[in-house]
Parts: structure tokens; C-alpha cells; sequence
């Protein structure tokens, strides 16, 4: 009974419902009735067994003695639980507490920040105001001195005065350069100190953090093992009461009711084999018998055989009850499974005192994972608390210390860079043949451009002066056109920035750049950063191009529109807004902040050249860029030709505005009532019944136009032919209506009688050029 006691009932109690199930079958066969007597009183002594119910008292005493235990550990737990919780209440309260000194701390330095700092920029601005003024008295004295002494020979010594002027402003904005240096020293060293403190801080607090958040994912942790033992837990829980279940179908007197079973079967089985046989020599004797009787009649062989039939039918019913041959074999299998059930059953009931040692352990974890569930997420919450606050204290550092404009404010505390080589001190001829020639003379790259294209370049400069600042070079690849500023600011010291136009630009943020809120920046772009460069004053005598190259891969009237609209008013002061409302301490210092907003100033120093390719892949250039533009068509590639090796020179706003000036006085190159007359007469007889004709805008900029290019080498007729040439028949080239081709006949006719013959060679170029593309008519010189 000992060694039964201790066997798994899981495995038997499948075996055995097997077993249950055929029994029915067994019980049929004759004889079961006293069988079944046998095992009945077998099983009634077993229930009366002493020994049986001693063991039974013995479980019932171990289940109450491990209650107590379960219990006891139980009230241990708790307390310890109890224990673990004051003490993480104390850290907690210890945390809140640092937490609220680095707080008063954060404020106290604040204020320390904001005291220094404005006191710094109180004395800084103190000293520059001094500086300023002192510079400024020492000026005017020797400026007035030198004027006295030298007011009868100022025509004479103007350009050496110029120069001594020029390297006293740059003293004076060296002077000024260093006190903003000064100034930023100091400031940076406030900032310096009250960053370290700051770090110090922020280091004690990310080790409180860090011990938070290790003790955190030790809770979780634990909290993940216990987890696992109550699913383990819940498992044995369920396998113990199958044990159970199957324990209570396992009793020895079921185990001998069966064997006893298995005797009866083991006769039948023997019975029925001995049956076979007989039956077997029977009809062995059979066979013999007819053998010998083959004189035999057929009918009466067959008679005999019926009667055998018959008989043998009895007997197969005698022996109908007896079981088969597949229900032996069946009763064979189940004797193996009953042998296996009991091997089985020894196993399980070992199995069932360890589940049980389990089941008391995984309950004294389930309330330590429940206390441990509580405890983190008291942990989480102040977890989630102090991110808050931490968040919090970088953004006020944060909109404390950084700016919105940080590439502007870089800007700022550039220094004025000295320019490069002699003063250019020409003429505007001059400058033409120079330049031509320092661009042929490059060993490394040599450009090469002819008179003609630098003449109307310098000249589209002057006619853009005062309104637009546009030029757009057209033409195919290959001719130059993103070189020919480049040159200029090589050989004359201008600045020249590219900037790359995208296909995707829709509007002005792409250009200029946009704010973003979320981290409190502006996106500033090269372009921003180019024009607000430029509108700095130590770089507002400094000539600057800004070239948008491939300006048409994009809608120009999409991302260019705020300079189209601005820059069309004449010498009027140019602001285009970057954001609506600006509010912060640290500005960059050459925005204009007027109705609060930040504009970006555009200075008068300040040209836009666009590069243009006429193909699929860009976009229409309309009328109204046309009329604002100054247009630069660039169709050919100029012959190589050797220049003369010259020296890097430095032109300045200042010299260039003289020489623009100096020839737009000149009165026999300016446009006179007479050529105006001739013009009107074009206009009104030949342009406007072709649907075009002059504005008053191009009136204005061919009035600039004409004396520079004079200035430049040309001749008044060349500058007109050019403008008309390339701003107004331009407009022919999408009209195909067939009366534009007697138009165009007429025109070229009226030309020829008007300005004379071999005058006008441009525009009757370009009219033979629209008459064979447009119309596949005349011939294409």
C-alpha cells in the first residue's frame, strides 16, 4: 500500500476510461456474475482496511500542517512588505525634497543670469556710446581740418581722399567690431559660469534619476518573475485537480476487480482456441472423406454436405457468445495499459507533493507581486512627474540662452573682411576690357566673353539700380552664364553666392526659410543668410550677386514674389517679413523689428542674377518677370582669344554708383526727344497692331540702360537695338497668327527707313529668326 500510495493517477485515469468503456462487453460472457461478486467484496475490505485509513488521516494531517505553514509565511510577508513600503516612502519624500533645492536653485540662477547680463550689456553699451562719440568728434575734426586745407585742390586729390577715407571707416568699424567683441566676451563668460552651474545641477539630478529608474526596472522585474509563477502556479493548479479527479477512479479495488477480469478473458481465450482447432481437424476429416467418396452421386455428395452446414451453423451458435479475435486482442492491450497506469500512478502521486511544496511558494509570491505592482506604479507616477519638470526646466534654459535666429546671429560677430588689390579707379570702358581680359588671361579656367555680353551686363546692373535688382541670363548650356557673375566677382572683389533652384518650391519659405514652432527655430536658408549678410553695414559698400541658378525649374512668380513686389518700388527701403511677431532679447542686430515684426532688410548693394535654360524640364518665364528683368540672351560661345595677364582689382558700391551716375549725366548719350519720337513712331505703327508695344516701366529702365551702355563702348542705336531686340519682339516668338508675318515684314522695312540701313542689326536678326521658325518663311541669318 506504501509503495501504491506514492503513484501518479493522470496517465492510469486515461487507460482506465478505455478500459471502463469495453467492460460492458466482458460482463456479457458467462460466468461474470461470480467474478463480479469477488471483486465487490474485494473492494469492501479494502474501504474497511485499517492501514488505508490510516494513510488517509496522515494526508489529512500534512494538509493542515501546510496551511499553518502557508499561514505563517503569509504574516511574514506582509510585514516585510510593510517594511519595504515606509522605506520607499522615506526616499521618496528624501527625492522631493532635493528635487524642490535644485528648483530654488534653477531660480536663484536665473536671477543671477538676468543681473549680470544686463548689467554687462548696460556697460558695454555705456563704452560703445563713448567709443562712438570720441570716433566720431575725432572725424568730424579732421575731416573739417582737411576739408579747409584742401578745399581748393579736392578735384585734383578726390581719389586719394577717397582711399584714406575708406581706411579710416574700416579703423572705425575695426574699433567698433572689437568693443561688440568685448561684449560678447563678457557676456559668453556670464553664460559660461551660469552653464557650469547648471550642468552641476542637472548631473545631481540625472543621478537621482538614474537610481529612480534602476529601481524601477527592478520592481519590473520582479514583478515579471512573479508573473511566471502564478501562470506556473495556475498550471499545477489545474494538473492537481485532474489529479485529483483521477486519484479518487484509481483505488485497489478497481486495480483487482480488473485483474480478475483479465483471468476470466485469458479462459475464454484459451477455450476458443481449442474450439478452432477441433473445428479445423474436422474439416481436415471432411476433405478426406470426399476424396474417397468420389463414386459418390452428385446429390447425395451435395445432401451430405447440407446436412454438415447445418450442423456446423448450430455450433457456430453454440459459440456465438464467445468473444473474437480482435476483442481478445483488444482485452491483451488493456492489460498492458493497466500496467502502465499503475507505473504511472507511483510517478504522479511523487509529482503531487512537489506541486503542492510549488503551490505554496507561488502563493506567498502573489502577494509579494501584488506589492510590488503597487510599489511601481507609486515609482511610475513620480517617475512621470519628474520628466515633467525636467522637460520643463530645458525649455525655460533653452528659450533662456538660444536664439531663433543663431545663423544671424553668427553673422553678426563676422568681421569685416579686407578687400583684395588696388582700387579700381576706370571708366566704365575700362572696366569692360579689363574684365574681358582677366577672364581670358585665367590660366586654370579661362572664360571668354566678348565685349557685347560684358557691355550689357554692366549696363542691365545700372538699369536695375533702382528698381527690380533682376537679371535674368538666358540661353543654351555651355555658354557661360552661371560664369559671368563669377568673373565679376574675381576680377572686381563683388561677393557672388549661388543658390540652386528646386523644381518642388512652391513659395517664399523655400527661399527665405520658414519658423518652426516646435523648435522654437527659424529654418534659415543660404539665400537669408546671404541677403542679411549683405545688409550688415561693414559689407554694405561690398558689391554682392546673388545668383539663382536654373531659376526657372521652379515657378518664379511662386517663390519670388515678395522680391517682385518689393523691389519694383524705386529707392524705396526694401523689407521682406521672415516671421509676424518677434519678441526675444538676443535679435540679430540688422533686422528691422518695426510693428513687431522681423523683416529682412534687402540693401541697395544687392543684385539677383537668375540663370535660365529654355527646355522641357522648366517652367514658362511670364511677361511679368520679363518686364521687371533685365534680359541677357547668351545663344553663342565667344572664339578663344588670348588676354593680357592682369592684376585683381576692388570695385565698391561707392565707385560703381559714381560711374553709373557720371554717365547717366552725360546728355549726349542719355535718350533724347528725338530718338523717343522715333521709338513712339515704331511703337504706334508697327508693334501695337501686333498686339505689343513699350510700357512705362521698360521707358524707365531704357532711360538708365542707354548712357551706361554708351559709357561701356557702345552706341545709343546699338542699346536701343539690343532693348528692343530682346525685351519687346521677345514677345513674338508664341505668336503664329499669319497677319504677325506682314507685321513682321513691315517692321523690318520701317526699321530700315527710319534708323537707316545696317542700324538696327538685332532686332532685324530676330525678326528674320521668329518669320523662319514661326513661319518657316524667309531665311534664318
Amino acid at each position: 500500500m506504501a509503495k501504491k500510495s506514492r503513484r501518479s493517477p493522470i496517465n492510469y485515469f486515461k487507460q482506465n476510461s478505455t478500459t471502463s468503456m469495453q467492460t460492458p462487453a466482458v460482463i456479457s460472457i458467462p460466468a461474470a456474475a461470480s467474478v463480479q461478486s469477488n471483486l465487490d467484496l474485494a473492494e469492501q475490505q479494502l474501504l474497511t482496511d485499517e492501514r488505508i485509513q490510516a494513510k488517509l488521516m496522515e494526508l489529512e494531517q500534512e494538509r493542515l500542517d501546510m496551511e499553518e505553514t502557508y499561514r505563517q509565511k503569509t504574516d511574514g510577508a506582509e510585514a516585510e512588505y510593510e517594511r519595504r513600503k515606509r522605506d520607499l516612502d522615506e526616499r521618496a519624500n528624501t527625492l522631493d525634497e532635493r528635487e524642490t533645492g535644485v528648483l530654488e536653485a534653477e531660480e536663484v540662477l536665473n536671477e543671477h543670469k538676468r543681473i549680470a547680463r544686463d548689467e554687462a550689456i548696460a556697460a558695454i553699451r555705456a563704452e560703445e556710446r563713448e567709443l562712438r562719440q570720441a570716433e566720431y568728434q575725432r572725424l568730424i575734426s579732421e575731416w573739417e581740418q582737411e576739408a579747409q586745407e584742401k578745399l581748393s585742390s579736392l578735384e585734383r586729390d578726390l581719389a586719394n581722399q577717397r582711399a584714406q577715407v575708406d581706411v579710416e571707416l574700416c579703423a572705425a568699424h575695426d574699433a567698433l567690431a572689437q568693443a561688440e567683441s568685448e561684449k560678447v566676451s563678457r557676456i559668453h563668460a556670464a553664460d559660461k559660469e551660469i552653464l557650469g552651474k547648471y550642468e552641476q545641477f542637472t548631473k545631481e539630478y540625472q543621478e537621482l534619476t538614474g537610481q529612480l529608474r534602476q529601481a524601477i526596472r527592478e520592481q519590473l522585474r520582479l514583478r515579471s518573475e512573479v508573473e511566471i509563477k502564478i501562470e506556473e502556479q495556475e498550471g499545477d493548479r489545474e494538473y492537481l485537480e485532474q489529479l485529483k479527479e483521477k486519484y479518487k477512479s484509481c483505488s485497489e479495488s478497481e486495480v483487482l476487480k480488473l485483474r480478475e477480469q483479465v483471468k476470466s478473458l485469458e479462459i475464454y481465450v484459451q477455450t476458443y482456441e481449442e474450439r478452432i482447432s477441433e473445428l479445423r481437424q474436422q474439416v481436415a476429416r471432411y476433405e478426406v472423406r470426399e476424396a474417397v467418396s468420389n463414386g459418390q452421386s452428385a446429390q447425395a455428395h451435395i445432401d451430405e454436405l447440407e446436412g454438415r452446414l447445418r450442423e456446423a451453423e448450430d455450433r457456430l451458435d453454440e459459440y456465438a457468445d464467445m468473444p473474437s479475435s480482435t476483442r481478445i486482442a483488444e482485452l491483451q492491450l488493456c492489460e498492458t495499459a493497466l500496467r502502465q497506469c499503475q507505473n504511472e500512478l507511483d510517478e504522479l502521486k511523487g509529482k503531487y507533493a512537489e506541486v503542492q511544496n510549488r503551490l505554496n511558494g507561488a502563493a506567498l509570491s502573489h502577494r509579494e507581486l501584488e506589492n510590488a505592482r503597487v510599489t511601481a506604479s507609486a515609482l511610475e507616477v513620480l517617475n512621470d512627474q519628474l520628466q515633467k519638470k525636467l522637460r520643463y526646466i530645458s525649455d525655460q534654459y533653452k528659450s533662456a540662452s538660444e536664439s531663433k535666429f543663431p545663423g544671424l546671429l553668427a553673422i553678426d560677430k563676422e568681421q569685416a573682411a579686407r578687400p583684395s588689390g588696388k582700387i579700381f579707379s576706370g571708366s566704365l570702358q575700362a572696366m569692360v576690357q579689363y574684365i574681358r581680359s582677366y577672364g581670358a588671361s585665367n590660366t586654370k579656367h579661362p572664360l571668354f566673353y566678348s565685349e557685347e555680353t560684358i557691355r550689357v551686363f554692366v549696363a542691365s546692373l545700372a538699369a536695375s539700380e533702382p528698381a527690380s535688382r533682376l537679371l535674368i541670363l538666358q540661353g543654351l548650356s555651355g555658354t557661360g552664364k552661371s560664369s559671368l557673375p563669377r568673373l565679376f566677382g574675381e576680377a572686381l572683389g563683388f561677393t557672388v553666392n549661388l543658390v540652386s533652384v528646386q523644381p518642388s518650391w512652391r513659395d517664399n519659405r523655400e527661399l527665405l526659410g520658414y519658423d518652426n514652432d516646435f523648435t522654437n527655430r527659424f529654418k534659415e536658408t543660404e539665400f537669408t543668410k546671404c541677403v542679411y549678410r549683405a545688409s550688415a553695414p561693414i559689407h554694405q559698400n561690398q558689391i554682392t550677386l546673388i545668383v539663382l541658378d536654373e531659376m526657372n525649374l521652379a515657378r518664379i512668380e511662386y517663390y519670388f514674389a515678395d522680391f517682385l513686389s518689393i523691389l519694383e518700388m524705386r529707392n524705396a527701403h526694401w523689407l521682406v517679413e521672415l516671421i509676424p511677431s518677434y519678441s526675444e532679447d538676443e535679435k540679430p542686430r540688422y533686422l528691422n523689428y518695426d510693428d513687431e515684426a522681423a523683416s529682412l532688410v534687402v540693401g541697395k548693394n544687392v543684385w539677383f542674377i537668375g540663370t535660365a535654360n529654355n527646355d522641357d524640364s522648366t517652367s514658362l518665364i511670364t511677361d511679368k518677370v520679363y518686364d521687371r528683368a533685365q534680359i541677357l540672351d547668351m545663344d553663342s560661345r565667344e572664339p578663344d582669344f588670348t588676354g593680357e595677364k592682369l592684376a585683381q582689382q576692388y570695385l565698391d558700391l561707392t565707385t560703381l554708383q559714381t560711374l553709373f551716375h557720371k554717365a547717366r549725366n552725360d546728355k549726349d548719350a542719355c535718350m533724347k526727344p528725338d530718338d523717343w519720337t522715333k521709338l513712339t513712331m515704331i511703337d504706334k505703327s508697327f508693334l501695337q497692331p501686333m498686339d505689343i508695344t513699350f510700357g512705362n516701366r521698360i521707358k524707365t529702365q531704357l532711360q538708365d540702360f542707354v548712357p551706361v551702355y554708351v559709357a561701356c563702348g557702345g552706341t545709343k542705336e546699338g542699346a536701343m537695338d539690343y532693348y528692343l531686340a530682346h525685351k519687346i519682339l521677345r514677345k513674338l516668338e508664341e505668336k503664329y497668327d499669319a497677319y504677325v508675318l506682314r507685321c513682321l515684314d513691315d517692321l523690318e522695312m520701317g526699321l530700315i527707313e527710319i534708323f537707316g540701313s545696317g542700324t538696327f542689326t538685332q532686332c532685324i536678326k530676330k525678326i528674320r529668326i521668329i518669320r523662319k521658325r514661326n513661319f518657316n518663311a524667309g531665311n534664318n541669318e
